[in-house]
């Protein structure tokens, strides 16, 4: 890749931590819980504007995109937490130039929807983190939140994380990754970044076995299959077999039979279940038997 990635700071406890909601309306007992437990380490600072609504958007594109910029444009702050997922980060992607990124650079977290923006972070070349969100960590509490707190303060070199399942052999390379359906909706744009050479992590909630297939096909018909350096699934949970009985195991299972030499770990804990490990995107890492190991900091 010709990507040269930068890493951000890491964080000390006292810190500034900036939360955003560039996507969807967030449940206000859940944030402010969460609020509660970070803060206690944390200066986390936010928006009057934060729990604006339109429709399902947390408020109009401006609002969304100003509230980015305002962020990232703190010198005191060190992070961008996302509030929540759902939809709409990527209606903003244009506010956020590269240049911009490059030259105030931030530790930015999130999952879910926020795979558009952690492609906009790859691309201008800075790690973040795929990992838990304000709301999901006011909703489970401070074991959801401790790994995160470990990698933003640079202490998640050499961890390893065990899938539950692996096949096709071992493999090195740089992590990026995400939700599927976002993923595969920046196909043909110009805000998927260089995937030759990574290892692709994919998770997905609420979408029947037949459609994660479609999902895969698109990026298998673009030749990201052939390009990329091995494959992760996280969780892909809420997808109910419709009514042939074809399960989502089923799927993923025959989707790998057709990549036979495709290097894979099946069911590593990240996603939309109870346990979302923290993955550092943009960092090197290593598949070795059922274990993805990092091999660097996502920060300095």
């Amino acid at each position: 890749m010709s990507v040269r990635f930068e890493k951000p700071s890491r964080l000390v406890p006292g810190d500034v931590i900036r939360v955003v909601a560039p996507s969807s309306p967030f449940d206000v007992e859940e944030f402010e819980r969460g609020l509660e437990v970070l803060s206690g380490r944390y200066e986390l600072r936010y928006e009057p504007s934060i729990a604006e609504r339109s429709g399902y958007l947390a408020g109009d594109d401006r609002r969304r995109s100003e509230e980015l910029l305002t962020a990232l444009c703190d010198p005191e702050a060190k992070a961008i937490l996302s509030a929540r997922g759902g939809y709409g980060s990527m209606r903003i992607l244009r506010a956020l130039p590269h240049s911009l990124l490059r030259n105030h650079p931030k530790l930015f977290i999130g999952c879910s929807d926020l795979t558009a923006l952690h492609a906009r972070f790859h691309r201008a070349g800075l790690m973040s983190i795929h990992g838990p969100m304000l709301a999901r960590i006011g909703a489970l509490g401070m074991d959801h939140a401790a790994p995160l707190i470990d990698m933003m303060e640079g202490r998640a070199n050499g961890r390893r994380l065990f899938a539950k399942a692996s096949r096709g052999g071992d493999a090195e390379g740089r992590l990026f990754g995400g939700n599927l359906t976002l993923i595969a909706a920046l196909l043909g744009t110009n805000e998927l970044p260089d995937l030759r050479g990574t290892i692709l992590a994919v998770e997905e909630v609420n979408e029947r076995p037949y459609r994660v297939d479609r999902l895969l096909t698109q990026l298998s018909l673009a030749g990201v299959f052939d390009e990329i350096q091995a494959l992760v699934f996280g969780d892909f949970l809420g997808g109910e077999p419709g009514a042939d009985g074809t399960t989502m195991a089923d799927v993923l299972e025959e989707f790998l039979d057709r990549h036979p030499r495709l290097p894979c770990l099946s069911g590593l804990p990240f996603g939309h279940g109870e346990r979302n490990e923290p993955l550092p995107l943009g960092a090197r890492v290593r598949i070795e038997g059922r274990a993805l190991e990092f091999l660097e900091e996502v920060v300095n």
